[in-house]
C-alpha cells in the first residue's frame, strides 16, 4: 500500500512539475541566454552560482533536520516551521550580507548581486514553508507551491515581452524581476494553505537557538560540501580564465547546465519525497526495498532517454535550442561536446537523490559529510587540471567524475547497510 501511494504521488508530483518547468527553461531562460549571448548570460551565471554555493547558510540544513525532526517524533510540522522564524531571519541576513561582500569582491555589479541574493533569500523561505507539506506526507500540494513560482514568472514574462521592446539590460532585469514576484506569489500561497490546514501547535518551540544550529550541523557541512562540489566549477571558471574570456566559458558551461538543473529539479522530487518515506519506515521497521527499487528504475529509464535523445538528435537539437550562439566549426565543436557532456552528470546526481537520501534517513550522516568532503576535494583537484587547458569542456568532466565517486560511494555504502538488515 505505501508503495501504491508513493507511486501515485510521484506520479502526480513529476506531471505537475513536468506541465510548468520545462516551459520556463524553453521559454524563459532559453530566450534569454540567446538574447543576451554566452558574455553578459555568463556574468549573470557566476552570480547566481556564487549564491548558491552559499545557499546553506539560508538554511544550515535546517529544512532536513526539521523534516526528520517532525516525522521521528511525530510532532506537529506547523508548530516546528513558526517557532524556527528567528533563526531563518538571522540566516537570511547573514547569508545575504556574505553574498554582497564576495560578489563585490570579484567585481560582479551590485544591481546583479543583490537581486539573487534576494531570489535566493525568497527561494529559502519557499523550502522552508514547503516542509509543513513534505514532514505531513502532503507531497501533492507541496508539489503545487513548488511551481507556482514558475507559472507566474512565465505568465508575467510572456505578458511583458509580448508589449514591450527590451535591450540586453532591461531584457535581464525583467528576467530577474518575474522571478522575485514569482517566489513571492508562492510563499503567499504556502502561507495560505497552511493557515487552512492546520490549527496552531505549540508542542515544539525553539527556546536554544545555539541547540538547534549545534544539531543542525551536519546538514550543515553536508548541504554546503555538496553545493560547492556541485557548484565550485562555475566559481573556478572565472579564477582560471583570463579576465577577458572567463563569462564567455561560463556562458557555454551554461548551455548545458541551465537544463541540468531543469532535469535536476525533478529528479529532486524523489528525495523530497523519500526522505520523509524512508524516516518512517525505518522507524517502525518496514522494508525500504520496494519504494527504492522502483525510484531507481524510474530514474534509469530517464537517463536511458537523455543518452538516446543525445546519440540520436543531439547535435541537431543543440543546433534548434541555441540558434545563433555559434559562429564557426570549432566553436560549435567546443559547444557541442560540453552541453553533452554536461548534460550526462544527469545520471549520477538524480541516482545520488535516492541513495543519499536512504543514508540521510538513516542518521548516517557522519559518512555523508566526509563522502562530500572528499568529492569537493577531488572536484577541484579536477578543475585544477582539466580546466585550464580544456576551459568549460574541463569543467563537464570534472564534474562527472566528481558526481559518479559520490553516486558509486552511496550505492556502496546503501547495500552494505541493506545487507546488514537481513
Amino acid at each position: 500500500m505505501q508503495l501504491k501511494s508513493f507511486v501515485k504521488d510521484l506520479a502526480f508530483v513529476q506531471v505537475v512539475n513536468f506541465i510548468v518547468k520545462p516551459l520556463w527553461i524553453v521559454a524563459v531562460d532559453r530566450t534569454v541566454q540567446n538574447l543576451l549571448g554566452q558574455e553578459i548570460y555568463g556574468e549573470y551565471f557566476l552570480a547566481f552560482n556564487l549564491a548558491a554555493v552559499f545557499f546553506i547558510i539560508t538554511d544550515l540544513g535546517l529544512n532536513n533536520y526539521l523534516t526528520k525532526n517532525a516525522v521521528d517524533q511525530e510532532k506537529g510540522a506547523r508548530g516546528i516551521i513558526f517557532n524556527s522564524i528567528k533563526l531563518k531571519i538571522i540566516l537570511s541576513l547573514i547569508y545575504f550580507v556574505l553574498v554582497l561582500l564576495l560578489g563585490w569582491q570579484r567585481q560582479i555589479p551590485m544591481y546583479l548581486l543583490i537581486w539573487v541574493a534576494i531570489n535566493h533569500v525568497l527561494i529559502g523561505i519557499s523550502q522552508w514553508l514547503r516542509v509543513w507539506f513534505n514532514a505531513s506526507r502532503q507531497f501533492r500540494k507541496e508539489s503545487i507551491i513548488a511551481i507556482i513560482d514558475r507559472l507566474v514568472a512565465i505568465l508575467l514574462w510572456v505578458g511583458i515581452i509580448a508589449l514591450l521592446s527590451l535591450n540586453d539590460s532591461e531584457t535581464l532585469k525583467v528576467f530577474l524581476g518575474v522571478q522575485t514576484a514569482g517566489l513571492l506569489a508562492a510563499i503567499c500561497g504556502a502561507l495560505l494553505l497552511i493557515h487552512l490546514g492546520e490549527k496552531g501547535s505549540k508542542e515544539y518551540i525553539i527556546h536554544n537557538i545555539g541547540q538547534v544550529i549545534w544539531e543542525c550541523l551536519p546538514f550543515t557541512l553536508l548541504a554546503f560540501f555538496m553545493a560547492a562540489f556541485t557548484r565550485a566549477d562555475v566559481i573556478l571558471m572565472d579564477f582560471l580564465q583570463t579576465p577577458t574570456s572567463a563569462d564567455y566559458h561560463i556562458g557555454v558551461y551554461a548551455q548545458g547546465a541551465v537544463l541540468l538543473n531543469a532535469g535536476n529539479m525533478m529528479a529532486a522530487l524523489f528525495g523530497t519525497m523519500l526522505l520523509p518515506i524512508f524516516s518512517r519506515q525505518i522507524k517502525i521497521g518496514e522494508d525500504v526495498r520496494p519504494i527504492m527499487r522502483t525510484s531507481v528504475a524510474i530514474i534509469l529509464a530517464s537517463v536511458f532517454i537523455l543518452v538516446a535523445v543525445l546519440l540520436l538528435w543531439g547535435r541537431d537539437f543543440y543546433l534548434l535550442y541555441y540558434k545563433g550562439t555559434v559562429s564557426d566549426s570549432f566553436q560549435l565543436d567546443y559547444q557541442y561536446q560540453t552541453f553533452v557532456t554536461v548534460l550526462l552528470v544527469y545520471a549520477p546526481m538524480a541516482l545520488t537523490y535516492i541513495f543519499g537520501t536512504f543514508i540521510t534517513a538513516l542518521g548516517h550522516l557522519r559518512f555523508l559529510v566526509l563522502l562530500s568532503f572528499l568529492a569537493l576535494v577531488l572536484n577541484l583537484s579536477a578543475n585544477f587540471i582539466l580546466q585550464p587547458e580544456l576551459k568549460a569542456l574541463g569543467a563537464a568532466w570534472a564534474a562527472n567524475i566528481t558526481q559518479w565517486f559520490f553516486c558509486l560511494a552511496c550505492l556502496g555504502y546503501t547495500l552494505m547497510n541493506l545487507r546488514k538488515k537481513n
